[in-house]
Formats: C-alpha cells, sequence, structure tokens
C-alpha cells in the first residue's frame, strides 16, 4: 500500500496548488484481493489496487470538483486546474463556508489489524476441504466468495487540515442449496480482523440453517416474539440512523419530525430498555474518526432509556444556527 510520507506530499501538492481561494483534498487507497466459491470448487485470487484523488476548490463564490487516479506532481495540478475550470461555470453561492482548518487530530480508530501470512486464506482452503467431506452426507452445494481489504483515507486543506485513518477489512459469505432446490441457507461477516472471519463456521452455520429450512411448518396469525440475527437488526438499523439528522427532519425525510416540523428530540420513542450509542473506538466495531468533508467524530449517544436524545448537524447547518 502507498506509504504516509508518499500521501503527505501528494496531498502538500494538491493543497498548495494555486488558482483557487481554498482547496479541500481526499485521496482514497484500497488494496483488495478476494476469492469465490462456486460448487465445492474455489476459484482464482482476484487482487485489485486503486488509489484516486478527489479535489475540491473554490474560486470566489463558486465551487468545482474533480477525481481521478493521478500519482505525479504534473497530474495533480492538472487535476486542480480541471476543478478550477469546473468552478468557474458554475453559479455564485450565497455563503461561503470555509473548508475545515488545523485542528487536534484524532487518534486513529483501532480499524487496522494486520494480517499475518497467508493465514486467512488457509482457514478458507479448509472449510473448502470441510465441506467436500460432508457435501456427500448432506446432499448440499454452496457458493460464495471472501475478501480481504486494506484502505486509505487522507484529508487535507489549504488551510491546513491532515488526516489519516488505515483501516483493514475481511467480508465473508457464503449460501448452501440443497440438490432440489427447495431449501437454501445464508451467513455473512465482516471484521477488521481477518482472522475473525472463521469462514468453516459460516459455511456450517448457512449448511445447518439449509437443512433447518428443508420442512417447513405453517405458523398460524398471531402475536410472535422473534429475535432477530445481529446481521438483521443491522439491516434495519443502518436507513433509521440515516434519519438522526436534522436536515433530513428540515426535508420532512425523517420519522423525528413532528407535524408542525419540529422534531422529536428528547421525547420517549422507544422501549426504555433501548440505548442506542457510537463510538468509533471502540475495539468491537472500530469507525471512521472523522467524517469525510474533514469533522471530528465523537462519542454520542442517539437513544438512552427510550429517549431521542441526539441529532447530527452538518457543517451547513451548524453554520446557520
Amino acid at each position: 500500500m502507498i506509504d504516509r510520507t508518499t500521501i503527505e506530499n501528494l496531498l502538500a501538492i494538491a493543497v498548495q496548488a494555486t488558482g483557487a481561494d481554498e482547496v479541500f483534498a481526499s485521496l482514497s487507497a484500497t488494496d483488495v484481493t478476494s476469492r469465490s466459491l462456486a460448487g465445492r470448487r474455489l476459484g482464482q485470487p482476484h487482487r485489485m489496487e486503486n488509489v484516486t484523488l478527489s479535489i475540491t476548490v473554490r474560486a470566489g463564490k463558486r465551487y468545482g470538483q474533480a477525481s481521478a487516479n493521478v500519482s505525479g506532481e504534473t497530474e495533480i495540478q492538472a487535476l486542480v486546474q480541471r476543478a478550477i475550470d469546473i468552478a468557474r461555470r458554475m453559479p455564485d453561492v450565497p455563503e461561503i463556508l470555509p473548508f475545515p482548518g488545523t485542528s487536534t487530530s484524532p487518534p486513529e480508530s483501532p480499524m487496522f489489524v494486520a494480517e499475518g501470512g497467508n493465514s486467512a486464506w488457509q482457514r478458507l482452503d479448509a472449510a473448502v476441504v470441510e465441506l467436500r467431506e460432508n457435501a456427500t452426507t448432506r446432499d448440499m452445494t454452496a457458493f460464495g466468495n471472501m475478501s480481504l481489504a486494506e484502505n486509505i483515507l487522507a484529508l487535507a486543506s489549504s488551510n491546513g487540515l491532515f488526516l489519516l485513518q488505515r483501516s483493514t477489512l475481511g467480508h465473508a459469505q457464503f449460501r448452501c442449496f440443497t440438490a432440489n432446490g427447495r431449501s437454501t441457507g445464508f451467513d455473512e461477516r465482516y471484521h477488521v480482523d481477518s482472522g475473525e472471519l472463521q469462514p468453516g463456521k459460516l459455511l456450517r452455520s448457512a449448511a445447518d440453517t439449509c437443512a433447518a429450512w428443508e420442512d417447513p411448518i405453517e405458523i398460524p396469525p398471531g402475536r410472535i416474539t422473534t429475535i432477530f440475527e445481529p446481521r438483521a437488526l443491522a439491516d434495519m438499523l443502518r436507513p433509521m440512523l440515516a434519519q438522526f439528522s436534522t436536515r433530513a427532519i428540515a426535508l420532512d425525510q425523517s420519522f423525528l419530525r413532528r407535524m408542525d416540523g419540529s422534531s422529536f428530540l428528547g421525547i420517549t420513542m422507544f422501549d426504555p430498555r433501548v440505548t442506542l450509542h457510537s463510538d468509533p473506538w471502540d475495539t468491537r466495531i472500530p469507525s471512521l474518526p472523522f467524517t469525510p468533508d474533514g469533522e471530528m467524530v465523537r462519542v454520542e449517544q442517539w437513544v438512552k432509556s427510550g429517549v431521542i436524545s441526539q441529532l447530527v448537524a452538518d457543517r451547513f447547518e451548524a453554520n446557520e444556527a
């Protein structure tokens, strides 16, 4: 992967370029290796590397943005000029909000876990061997894939901002089918530590679910206690969390908006047993300690004992308020 010194040099070239009143640069780099499972055969590993630089400039009261895969000074300066040319064709904005500047950088989130050798792929090989040995008795076929990614996000501005976060992310997903095609089972896992993916366990879980689904029974209508897997609950939470936003409320795109246009902030909306908080430094599920536009992320509590306790506002809304 691209090293920190190279990143600093590339971003310095970008934010020090002339011709714009302000420059904001975002560099993202990724190195992903993936391998698929089809039937009982593992495909060949596939690897992709990519480095993208995105430049946003302000020229007077106009903004422009351009992105490209660049690696040299001449290319970066040309990219900045392209963003400036785009800005000149844009209409004026009513109010200027400066790009983020020098601030105390947050500590890196524990999103990066170095992989030791080829252990993750060896575990996948072992899982497929186990699948072959057990598939004949269970009469199932499996499909899926596993990928390991190393990522970098770095931000800089002509106002003195510099932020960088490295991360790793492993992903494995498998689906099993019975020979008659009438039953299927699925399991999936993400983790910053590839050693926690456990592809053998995921395959067994998918196979067990497939076997359990072979003889479904009809459930009569009525109140039924349902227990969701963490993955299912996450899929439900994702669209809901996006609505904890003052902008979404103002645009009438949030369940937290009252009929009169105000919000349900401070109002009980959930069972008192429900508390929801976020922490980018939580070792179980860490996340970026800053936003893609350079704002710091803190530990926050969104729901406390069923009460809506926090909303998020972007830089523009905060400035207006």
